[in-house]
């Protein structure tokens, strides 16, 4: 059985729930591939063969250890059903309806991968934040470039009836083949690579227990 594990509704996050909600323990124990935030968004965290890394804001990626702390958390265990040759320039407009044509549905999650050579990758870290903390559409997102380098996206399709509890639509994180970067992706130019991508079959929603998420207003 394929399960994406979600550490908190996307609702409740968005809202300004940035405390510790879980470690990175936590999340390995129900997969070895996804993406999160750090706690109180001191970074985006990308999680890829087991492995997860943290790129700050400040331009650093770090490798996260079992007991340090995160917000936000939705891993699944990548086991790829389908794979697909991409011949570039791919960007993350033209492969959506790729993905879209080889799921055969857009009804359910799935999970996707593509390793290949970037000509160009756009990707976001959140400045660390301070409570009571803004809501999520307000805080701000510093920006990286990269170019001409081989790396990894690790992405999540989500159907629009899921988007107030899971992220909806597509959503890409990036790590460097060299691990010398990485993030939250807005935009990127793929030369040439290739896509695996996994059904998930089940949808695991962890809620919190604790006197923030008790007292919050989720919509």
């Amino acid at each position: 059985m394929n399960v994406l594990w979600q550490s908190l509704p996307s609702s409740a996050f968005k809202q300004g729930l940035y405390g510790p909600a879980l470690t990175v323990g936590d999340a390995r124990r129900h997969g070895d591939f996804g993406v999160g935030e750090y706690e109180l968004l001191d970074g985006e965290v990308t999680g890829v063969d087991g492995a997860f890394f943290r790129q700050t804001a400040e331009g650093k990626l770090l490798p996260l250890a079992d007991h340090e702390r995160l917000c936000f958390a939705s891993v699944t265990r990548f086991r790829p059903i389908g794979r697909l040759d991409l011949a570039g320039p791919q960007t993350e407009t033209t492969v959506q309806p790729l993905f879209l044509e080889a799921f055969k549905t857009s009804n359910t999650i799935f999970a996707m991968r593509i390793d290949g050579f970037f000509e160009s990758v756009t990707a976001t870290a959140i400045p660390r934040q301070a409570c009571p903390c803004l809501t999520f559409d307000k805080v701000g997102h510093t920006p990286f470039s990269f170019s001409q380098l081989d790396g990894t996206l690790v992405a999540f399709y989500t159907p629009a009836y899921l988007a107030q509890t899971a992220i909806g639509g597509f959503h890409f994180h990036f790590l460097a083949a060299d691990r010398t970067g990485g993030g939250h992706v807005t935009g990127f130019t793929l030369r040439q690579g290739v896509a695996q991508w996994q059904r998930i079959e089940t949808f695991a929603l962890h809620l919190p227990r604790s006197e923030a998420f008790d007292n919050a207003h989720i919509a």
